[in-house]
């Protein structure tokens, strides 16, 4: 390159913002925004993306299963051992009857 200081040129459509320069060419001369037809004005910043959500609501009752799950645990093991005791006290039961 025979300059030094030239920008290397980049790819794809030019960034058409409205820059005060541009404002003050446009023929109304006042540097109204409304003047600008060429371009098709976008909002600044782009909203948030919403967060997923079905993700996150699948998840909870999984939660809440495993919260049960020890009570549940808890409530088998009571029952068990009442059955193993009324077992026993039948067995000795039966002994003594014989």
């Amino acid at each position: 390159m025979a300059r030094e200081n030239v920008p290397r040129k980049k790819h794809g459509p030019k960034n058409k913002t409205a820059h005060e320069g541009r404002l003050s060419r446009l023929p109304s001369g006042d540097g109204s925004r409304e003047a600008i037809t060429w371009q098709q004005q976008r909002p600044k910043r782009l909203p948030k993306r919403p967060k997923r959500q079905p993700k996150r609501q699948q998840q909870r009752p999984k939660r809440q299963q495993q919260r049960q799950q020890p009570e549940q645990q808890l409530r088998q093991q009571q029952e068990q051992r009442l059955r193993q005791q009324q077992e026993r006290q039948e067995r000795l039961r039966q002994q003594l009857v014989r």
